[in-house]
């Protein structure tokens, strides 16, 4: 009876060539690494880098901290706020959340403030 299946049976010739392929792509592998990891130093801060926040310090003269827009409206509840705005001409309030309300007197404010931020 044949048999039906055949055996691969490595010659020495073989195996040493695949040890060496084996080898070389370890060796590779070990290489990219080594590369990829000799350009991710961490940069360190040097000590002649300005400050921007010393060099020109931060005071809003002409900003009101305490009376910054929603300020007005942060207590209000829902009714209230309408009532208020409704007073400064807004209208079709009704279907509106609070959240809205908010966002459409803040909306309206921007400008204003924006404006003296930027001066």
């Amino acid at each position: 009876m044949k048999n039906e299946f055949e055996w691969d049976v490595y010659s020495p010739i073989t195996q040493s060539r695949d040890r060496r392929k084996a080898w070389l792509l370890l060796v590779i592998m070990i290489m990219v690494l080594c590369v990829s990891f000799m350009g991710k130093a961490t940069p360190k801060r040097t000590k002649d880098t300005p400050d921007p926040y010393k060099e020109y310090p931060q005071d809003f003269p002409n900003i009101d901290m305490n009376n910054l827009p929603g300020k007005e409206i942060k207590k209000l509840d829902k009714k209230e706020l309408i009532e208020f705005l409704d007073a400064r001409g807004f209208r079709r309030l009704q279907g509106k959340n609070i959240v809205e309300l908010r966002r459409i007197w803040l909306a309206y404010k921007y400008d204003n403030f924006f404006y003296t931020m930027h001066q």
